[in-house]
């Protein structure tokens, strides 16, 4: 179960990532794959010593629920019979995104910092999963 715990803050830490991107970009990461477009880059960021439990426990819960989003839409967009349609509902998702994360008490920013912070300390990471 470790390696779908990996997954699942890789995935919502992307999805996020993704949030204020360019159509292209922002619907590849919807549908889970990374576009060129995003290197993945070492956060300049505060240490990861910064992020307190509360806040951790903040981004695993917004995490599980843009997983979740991810997976309905997903799906809604594979349906989808036009681009403008598709359109439509990627920029639901990521309405519904943003939404996740303020409900989880973080902000954007907060979120992509934290998952920053969790890609580049094991510890973090290690911590993160034990909380899924």
């Amino acid at each position: 179960m470790k390696i779908s715990k990996k997954i699942l803050v890789g995935v919502a830490t992307a999805a996020i990532a993704g949030l204020f991107a360019q159509s292209g970009i922002a619907q590849s990461t919807i549908q889970g794959q990374q576009s060129p477009a995003q290197p993945q880059m070492e956060s300049p960021q505060a240490p990861a010593a910064n992020v307190t439990d509360a806040q951790l426990e903040q981004y695993v819960s917004a995490a599980q629920e843009i997983t979740d989003i991810r997976e309905t839409y997903i799906s809604a967009m594979n349906d989808a019979e036009t681009q403008e349609e598709a359109q439509a509902m990627q920029t639901e998702a990521q309405q519904q995104i943003v939404g996740a994360v303020e409900d989880a008490g973080l902000s954007v920013q907060a979120y992509n910092d934290i998952g920053q912070a969790i890609q580049s300390d094991p510890s973090l990471r290690e911590k993160a999963e034990s909380m899924l």
